[in-house]
């Protein structure tokens, strides 16, 4: 099988394209095009979202996940949050994601080296997600998602979130 390509169903247009904040040699791959008319692009390296009058670029491994609402026609795109922080979530109206969303999945999905659960007490406690750019450059970094009703700053999580840190190392031998 040959390398999937990532079209959309509607070409971008060459004057949005020329807009992106793209890094020298980032391709765009996948778009869809909001309700108000404005693109949503994702690239080889990133998903630019479109914010005002400007780009706000979200590399693959500070997002979290993305889900689709076919009923109220919405894309919700989540980030990695900082320790103890809800999610940032983004919500763009548009009437089909197309590819977009097929891509955003896989390149998400292509930025996680390690998922790991870690327990802090019977039935509660956290996941250690160490992710990296799906084009395997730049550092690894590293997030931590709390079951409900965990304290960020409870001795037996943060206890909980060296163990995780320290494990998910010695995994990839870093």
């Amino acid at each position: 099988m040959g390398p999937m390509r990532w079209t959309s169903a509607r070409a971008l247009p060459g004057d949005v394209a020329s807009r992106l904040d793209t890094e020298p040699g980032e391709r765009a791959l996948a778009a869809a095009r909001d309700e108000a008319g404005s693109w949503l692009v994702g690239t080889d390296r990133a998903l630019h979202r479109p914010v005002d009058d400007r780009w706000e670029v979200h590399r693959w491994e500070s997002l979290e996940g993305a889900t689709w609402d076919r009923e109220d026609g919405e894309l919700t795109v989540v980030e990695v949050a900082d320790f103890g922080e809800p999610e940032p979530r983004h919500v763009h109206r548009i009437e089909s994601p197309g590819r977009l969303l097929e891509l955003v999945r896989e390149r998400i999905t292509a930025s996680i080296l390690v998922r790991r659960p870690v327990p802090v007490r019977p039935g509660a406690g956290l996941t250690v997600v160490v992710r990296r750019s799906p084009t395997r450059t730049g550092e690894a970094s590293f997030s931590f998602v709390l079951d409900p009703g965990l304290d960020p700053v409870d001795a037996d999580v943060l206890a909980a979130v060296d163990r995780g840190r320290a494990e998910a190392r010695d995994e990839l031998g870093l």
